[in-house]
């Protein structure tokens, strides 16, 4: 018998995922299923002058004090803002143009946009896609 090949097993059955039970249940019994709606928006977050058009943030030059900017968020009705997260979306080559980015909840209404870069004089732009949980 060969020791070094990874054991295989056959599936031999296939059970529906039911989300609404479960992990889920025991996570919040008040609820039958989740009401969470993802809300989306694609700034641009920029360093030096190389932006400031509606949509555009700045980046502090100084990576160990970025900029902060407070984004109202439209969320649907009866929701609030759970967590938010980001993904570069274009212009993704300037990532490494920054030292810093980070988006979360700031509070119920809003996302707090966290950038820097580096201070080295590189003029950077560059669209993320924000992802935002409101349930």
């Amino acid at each position: 018998m060969d020791t070094t090949a990874p054991r295989v097993d056959p599936i031999d059955r296939i059970e529906p995922l039911d989300l609404n039970r479960s992990a889920h249940d025991s996570i919040d019994s008040r609820r039958s299923k989740c009401n969470c709606r993802i809300v989306k928006i694609a700034p641009v977050i920029f360093t030096n002058n190389f932006g400031q058009g509606p949509g555009e943030y700045h980046a502090s030059p100084n990576p160990n004090n970025p900029d902060h900017h407070i984004i109202p968020i439209s969320t649907p009705d009866g929701t609030e803002i759970i967590e938010a997260w980001y993904s570069p979306f274009h212009n993704i080559g300037q990532l490494t143009d920054f030292a810093w980015i980070d988006v979360n909840r700031a509070s119920p209404t809003a996302i707090e946009l966290t950038a820097a870069g580096y201070g080295n004089g590189v003029d950077a732009r560059l669209r993320i896609k924000i992802c935002v949980l409101c349930g």
